[in-house]
């Protein structure tokens, strides 16, 4: 990394949190555009986009972020040039604070020369190397390149980072994919709506609307290149003739050789610092949690509450917010070698989603599956919640010996719409028009909320009528109108049943080989064991609420829909020796967790209005750096009270919190400005902003908080308040000093 810059002392840097390190210093930029010839004679259309001062572009180098893109690096809207860096806020804004944006057309589309063999090939890989070569040796170039992605051109950037290019310093890569077998033929069932909405897409950019280079103002060479994409295929077509992980075409493989997860050893070796971004509803998260299990090196990954495309308000503010100040700090880490420290915190952020439009953030040293399961078991009966083929219920309790099997004749209408994942969507509101037509398993109301975490593991022992059949699985929350909406699903086709040791970390979860030689057709009237994987959610079952289990044998929108006539019979068995399960991954902490977190953003706020729904009548609070227990709600609300009296500008900001059944601790660092008497400590406002680390432990008792207590070190504050303090030996420390100020005075502005 460079040589850091002088940080000031008020600078602050944390999670979504960044001041006082980098500003905006260019209020325009300056675009230009050319070719760049590759080693095999593709000529790719490049934009440089650089920072201006009035209109011309600054002399000095400086480092530059790249993207190699399938969307068009610019583009002709109402007769004017629209580049990436026009249409995106992000990138905007990493001009503006002093970098350079270069954007590249891969080759066969927009403006650049050439055809795609197929997505993601060996020479687009190597092309991202010499691109970032060309970059470093540019004369607006300091030589410290990053590059940026979202979707395609994340899998670029992660292919890009196992070559062995000496200029490739940082990655920041947006919902990018690990391995192309699992999200395209999951369990063995082509994502086939999705190939091919997303190839009429590209196919219709390959074509149209491309903005030429600089040198073509008549667009002569954009007109030679478009014609050379005609020779790309559309990729529902490529991806279907590869329906086994091993499958070769005319001699290649393209789940190895196109394929991110195949290149891991060169990432490794290279270990370029990568920041993975992600969302619970998108369809790469599970990848995202494996690039982080994966890779050596600097990382980080967040995973936010929302969908591959946010066009939800709420999250689209919170998204870009979030991600604007974390890809800034990153890049000014590697790029600039400004030391912010991002690459000392915790390297998993993630939501915890409470409710559709409510989440709370998590930190973490790493992903892990929680050791503690909840098993729920199929069974027979009627829960009156829903008209399905059986209404039968979840329950904790594994089936007697005699218990038989629900039949279901397969409903090739069957989906779980357009609203899903795989159509950018946030899962559909009410599930119970597809429910009604499967089998559905659902609980009792739960009795206290359930936070599940991880990928839940469905075991269904099942025959068949056909020797094949595609089993589609969701769970869902159910509330108490009995509205079930989507958590997350998983998928298997049942002759691709087999179990592999991944070629990879997993995280220990059943791992499907999908290999051509593992193809096993289900023997007539046998009963046979399936395990799916559900992709990975961190998903608060509210109080009240119920859990479902639904299986279908069809979702028509978001996969390929093998139909037979008449349909195939599939019967679900739950007895004792196949006992049809759900394993449920549980955070057993949650509950004190949340009440944990509650205190604190009290303290944040100075809202203590919602103490009675949060403590127990009788319980207790240990100040303990002050050596006194506060004893019952009135009395700890006015605790908070009393430091809201003598501080102002209050933040609490809640860093590690780790939990376990009934008891929880949290790590904070309180920051504010000290304008009052805080007591006989310190009697006058300092006008003092002061700053403190700290831990408060809580255990609860039917989900409220019976005592807490507060860890803090008061050696800091009484330091930063001017106070004095005699060590043993004689050694004296004192904060600077405060006489004369008047108790009365405030501290103004």
């Amino acid at each position: 990394s460079p040589t850091q810059a002088r940080t000031p002392a008020d600078a602050e840097s944390g999670f979504g949190v960044y001041r006082g390190y980098s500003s905006p210093r260019y209020g325009e930029w300056d675009r230009s555009s050319l070719y760049v010839p590759m080693s095999d004679g593709t000529r790719l259309a490049v934009d440089v986009i650089r920072p201006a001062v009035v209109g011309e572009p600054v002399a000095a180098p400086l480092p530059t972020v790249w993207i190699l893109t399938r969307y068009q690096r610019a583009s002709i809207r109402g007769g004017e040039v629209s580049s990436v860096v026009d249409r995106s806020s992000l990138l905007g804004d990493l001009v503006r604070h002093g970098y350079n944006v270069v954007v590249v057309d891969t080759r066969g589309s927009g403006a650049s020369f050439g055809y795609e063999p197929a997505p993601h090939s060996l020479q687009e890989r190597g092309h991202a190397r010499e691109i970032t070569d060309w970059i470093a040796a540019q004369p607006w170039s300091d030589g410290h390149v990053g590059m940026y992605g979202f979707s395609h051109s994340a899998h670029m950037a992660y292919l890009a980072a196992s070559q062995p290019s000496s200029h490739l310093d940082a990655v920041f890569s947006s919902m990018g994919v690990f391995d192309f077998y699992d999200l395209l033929h999951p369990g063995g069932v082509y994502r086939e709506p999705l190939m091919q909405m997303w190839g009429d897409y590209v196919r219709g950019l390959d074509t149209e609307g491309a903005a030429p280079v600089d040198a073509d103002p008549e667009g002569e060479l954009r007109a030679a290149a478009v014609a050379e994409h005609d020779r790309t295929s559309h990729v529902v077509d490529v991806f279907r003739a590869y329906p086994f992980r091993d499958s070769r075409v005319d001699g290649a493989g393209i789940w190895r050789e196109n394929n991110p997860a195949a290149h891991l050893a060169g990432m490794r070796e290279h270990a370029v610092p990568i920041y993975h971004w992600s969302g619970w509803l998108d369809l790469y998260v599970a990848d995202a949690i494996r690039w982080l299990a994966n890779l050596a090196g600097p990382q980080k990954l967040v995973i936010g509450p929302w969908a591959h495309a946010s066009t939800d308000s709420t999250r689209r503010a919170e998204r870009l917010a979030l991600q604007r100040t974390e890809m800034l700090r990153w890049f000014d880490r590697w790029l600039k070698g400004v030391d912010n420290g991002v690459d000392r915190e915790p390297p998993l952020h993630y939501a915890v989603l409470e409710e559709p439009h409510d989440w709370v953030w998590r930190e973490a040293p790493g992903w892990s599956e929680p050791t503690a399961k909840r098993t729920l078991y199929l069974g027979p009966g009627r829960t009156g919640t829903v008209e399905s083929h059986n209404d039968g219920v979840l329950a904790g309790a594994a089936p007697p010996a005699d218990a038989a099997a629900d039949r279901y004749a397969v409903d090739y209408t069957a989906s779980a719409g357009r609203q899903s994942r795989w159509w950018s969507g946030w899962g559909a509101a009410d599930l119970t028009v597809n429910d009604r037509k499967g089998l559905t398993y659902t609980s009792l109301p739960l009795d206290q909320d359930l936070l599940v975490r991880g990928h839940p593991v469905v075991t269904l022992y099942v025959t068949s009528s056909t020797p094949d059949a595609d089993i589609f699985v969701y769970l869902e929350e159910v509330d108490e109108k009995g509205a079930s909406r989507y958590v997350t699903e998983g998928t298997l086709r049942a002759s691709h049943r087999a179990l592999h040791d991944p070629p990879f970390d997993n995280l220990g979860l059943p791992w499907h080989g999908s290999f051509a030689g593992d193809v096993e057709p289900m023997p007539p009237g046998e009963v046979v064991a399936l395990k799916l994987v559900l992709l990975p959610t961190a998903n608060v079952f509210d109080r009240g609420h119920r859990m479902r289990l639904t299986i279908t044998g069809a979702d028509t929108a978001s996969a390929e829909t093998r139909a037979h006539d008449p349909p195939t019979v599939v019967q679900v068995h739950r007895t004792a020796a196949s006992a049809s399960r759900i394993e449920l991954p549980v955070d057993v902490g949650w509950e004190a967790e949340r009440a944990v977190r509650s205190l604190l953003e009290a303290f944040d706020s100075g809202d203590t209005s919602g103490f009675p729904s949060l403590f127990a009548a009788d319980a207790v609070y240990d100040d303990m750096p002050n050596a006194r227990r506060l004893s019952g709600i009135d009395e700890i609300a006015g605790y908070v009270e009393h430091v809201h009296g003598w501080a102002d500008s209050v933040s609490m900001r809640i860093g590690s919190v780790r939990s376990g059944p009934g008891f929880a601790a949290a790590e904070w660092v309180f920051r504010a400005l000290q304008t009052g008497p805080m007591g006989e400590m310190v009697r006058v406002p300092t006008c003092r902003w002061i700053e403190i680390p700290g831990i408060t432990t809580v255990t609860t008792r039917d989900g409220k908080i019976e005592r807490a207590v507060d860890y803090i070190q008061v050696m800091p504050l009484i330091l930063q308040v001017g106070g004095r303090i005699e060590l043993p030996g004689g050694t004296v420390l004192e904060g600077p000093r405060y006489e004369g100020l008047d108790p009365t005075s405030g501290c103004g502005s």
